[in-house]
């Protein structure tokens, strides 16, 4: 695993997140922002999913991550966490999290060739050979998230701004 740069949240906390209460079509959300993933070159895996009934409704909770390799410097992640409470008839309350990660030398080709004298060239590399492109790429991941994001406001019939 290389270096990971937050570009949208963080490890602790998510960037940015969507949030509705009332009628929620989760089948239409899943069969619609599934294939968002694959069109954006992006492996897709759905890491839990976990389901409580109660009195109120259906307690869920959903959990994604996919990542796409660019090159074989960089690598783009986007997590989605779902939490859905007080589903039933189509009703519920529904908070969608959303996070974008840029992954830098995952194939850890400095560390793997030079130990601790390698990282220090790779921090060399990118402080002043490939600065601007890793700001390119970090770019790229916020649009990605922020395209995703916009897709499931589009379904859930938010506005999209």
């Amino acid at each position: 695993m290389g270096d990971i740069e937050s570009v949208v949240g963080n490890k602790k906390f998510f960037g940015s997140e969507i949030r509705k209460k009332g009628n929620v079509d989760i089948k239409r959300l899943y069969k619609e922002l599934v294939p968002w993933f694959s069109a954006n070159h992006y492996a897709f895996m759905e890491k839990g999913i976990s389901s409580k009934s109660k009195p109120g409704g259906k307690e869920q909770v959903i959990e994604w991550v996919s990542e796409r390799k660019v090159d074989s410097y960089f690598k783009f992640q986007i997590e989605v966490d779902f939490r859905i409470w007080r589903y039933k008839d189509e009703k519920a309350e529904i908070y969608i999290r959303f996070k974008g990660y840029l992954e830098k030398d995952y194939r850890n080709t400095f560390k793997n060739k030079g130990g601790k004298f390698g990282e220090f060239l790779r921090n060399i590399y990118e402080k002043y050979v490939i600065k601007d492109r890793i700001d390119e790429m970090a770019g790229k991941v916020h649009k990605d998230t922020n395209e995703l994001i916009d897709e499931a406001k589009r379904i859930l019939n938010l506005t999209v701004r």
